[in-house]
């Protein structure tokens, strides 16, 4: 059933789209983004650091929003069009418009938060969340860049640019945190996606030029643009983030900002491996969008990222667990109390790499990012109704054993929604 020489077709079909750019891009990103968290733990108090990391899980759940979602449905939406010059026009239009929507956004919730002081569930989290909510324009200029270079064709430099958006962000930890602490380390998130932007438009402005007329031939109203990105965003919001759910549910109930700082941190090992899928999609995503129609096409590629993923997530494992105290070790010693949790998370994390990651995504590329979202959706209330229940008892194994099952119940359920959807689609 998962024959090598299924899985070497599928590694030559990801090379010939500039895949392995995109996990070597993604890798890289995930290093220099395990650096920088080493690095703020050992600069920053875990006390202070809980308070930051709490307004990053506040602001991780609107992020994903920034723009009304544009930055996704031009990937969709624009990947239909078969002229360069149109993909460009069109990726323009969004983005002006996206970027008064992210400019707005920060706006607001930097006032709510700044001068009304609101705790947002942890004191002393209050001015984290409004330096934080910049991230919504900075971010949002950045994944514009991005999905340009996919629009493209280009992902090499889809890959490049995350790999300068994390050595932004290490640079600002090392020269930030140890002048300013945690209000350093956020600072860095907030300045690190405007960095990239800027050394994006010195090096590679010439790849998306503005082109001469703001129209495009795309035909699709401007309701159902805002509509795909929203859900699609929302779909995209529990898969990416459901780590940020616990975190503030640990916040919440237990009210100590290291329990918020320690299972961030254990976390950090097994959301790690999520890069893989990431990466495969991402590098997939225009072409599915393209030959969404192709039931063929659409049918054999779930099966070549089934054979592969599941040989990934068996090695992945086999190597994790049994080497989860030296890896908790590095962070520090009193995180391996907390060594069970991690394998839970573990455990979790391979529901994503063999399903949710497949199914999520294929939903959007099918312009049915509805159904992704209602997945999401089932998984937020049923995470809140057991974290309520589990993390008072069994603290964060009771967070964790909540992600384990939300992770595997969302692939699940996006796949039964992607097989139900498809199969009646003309």
């Amino acid at each position: 059933m998962f024959g090598l020489q299924d899985i070497r077709g599928t590694l030559r079909d990801f090379t010939r789209i500039s895949g392995p750019w995109v996990v070597l891009g993604v890798a890289t990103a995930r290093i220099l983004s395990f650096f920088a968290s080493w690095l703020a733990y050992r600069l920053v108090s875990p006390e202070a650091l809980g308070k930051a990391i709490y307004a990053l899980q506040i602001i991780a759940f609107i992020l994903p929003f920034m723009g009304m979602g544009l930055y996704h449905s031009a990937a969709k939406y624009g990947s239909a069009l078969r002229d360069r010059a149109q993909r460009l026009a069109f990726l323009h239009s969004l983005w002006r418009a996206g970027r008064r929507w992210s400019l707005f956004m920060s706006v607001i919730l930097s006032a709510w938060s700044g001068l009304f002081h609101a705790d947002w569930g942890l004191a002393g989290a209050s001015s984290y969340v409004a330096m934080l909510c910049w991230m919504l324009w900075t971010t949002f200029e950045y994944e514009m860049w991005r999905t340009g270079f996919r629009l493209i064709g280009k992902n090499q430099l889809y890959a490049q640019a995350e790999i300068l958006h994390w050595l932004w962000l290490c640079t600002g930890v090392i020269v930030f945190a140890p002048l300013w602490g945690a209000k350093g380390y956020a600072m860095s998130y907030v300045l690190a996606p405007a960095m990239t932007a800027i050394t994006m438009r010195m090096l590679w402005g010439a790849s998306l030029p503005h082109p001469r007329t703001r129209s495009s031939t795309v035909h699709v109203s401007t309701k159902q643009l805002y509509r795909y990105g929203i859900f699609t965003s929302l779909a995209n919001l529990l898969g990416r983030l459901l780590i940020a759910v616990d975190l503030l549910w640990i916040g919440l109930l237990l009210a100590d900002p290291r329990l918020v700082t320690f299972y961030k941190y254990i976390g950090l090992i097994p959301l790690s491996i999520l890069f893989l899928p990431a990466a495969y999609m991402t590098a997939h995503f225009v072409q599915l969008s393209e030959r969404c129609g192709q039931r063929d096409y659409i049918y054999d590629f779930i099966r070549r990222y089934h054979r592969l993923f599941f040989w990934i997530a068996l090695l992945f494992l086999s190597v994790a667990i049994p080497l989860g105290p030296l890896f908790l070790r590095l962070f520090g010693t009193e995180l391996l109390t907390y060594y069970d949790a991690y394998v839970v998370l573990c455990i979790g994390v391979t529901g994503i790499l063999v399903v949710r990651g497949l199914y999520g995504n294929l939903l959007s590329a099918i312009g049915r990012s509805d159904l992704a979202a209602y997945a999401v959706l089932i998984g937020l209330i049923l995470n809140g109704i057991a974290n309520s229940l589990l993390i008072p008892r069994f603290g964060l194994l009771g967070a964790a054993w909540t992600s384990c099952g939300v992770m595997w119940l969302t692939g699940l359920l996006s796949m039964w929604f992607f097989h139900r959807s498809y199969r009646h689609c003309s």
